[in-house]
């Protein structure tokens, strides 16, 4: 479950995301819920992750208009491989650990520690400005 969800919010990985909800449909309390993740809005919000970042980045710069605009592709094209490299992080998962502290008898609880290790873009924030 904690690689799915990893797998799903990391690296929005259509398989782990279908997977996810197949396994959460399950529990969920009404029929009209839905499933836990909506795979085509997050594959929507993947897609414009880079052009949606450097809007917000070069609304928050002090450039002049004209500035801004001659700087557009290259911030898209920086948010695009700073997403690229989200996309390459890898996880390693730890041995799960039953949870009793603070939980209901009729409930499981499990805490998975996990460690993730981000690559770096191939660019620097700095050498783009």
């Amino acid at each position: 479950m904690t690689d799915l969800g990893l797998k799903s919010i990391v690296h929005i990985d259509v398989k782990s995301m279908e997977a996810l909800n197949a396994y959460l449909r399950p529990a969920r309390t009404f029929p009209s819920q839905g499933d836990f993740i909506n795979v085509a809005e997050m594959q929507e919000v993947d897609r414009d992750y880079p052009k949606d970042l450097a809007a917000t980045f070069l609304e928050n710069v002090r450039l002049s208009d004209a500035d801004k605009q001659a700087l557009e592709p290259a911030a898209v094209q920086l948010f695009a491989n700073v997403r690229d490299s989200q996309k390459r992080i890898t996880c390693t998962l730890g041995k799960p650990q039953n949870v009793t502290e603070g939980v209901h008898s009729a409930m499981v609880a499990v805490n998975v520690p996990f460690n993730c290790l981000a690559p770096n873009p191939p660019e620097k924030i700095v050498a783009f400005l």
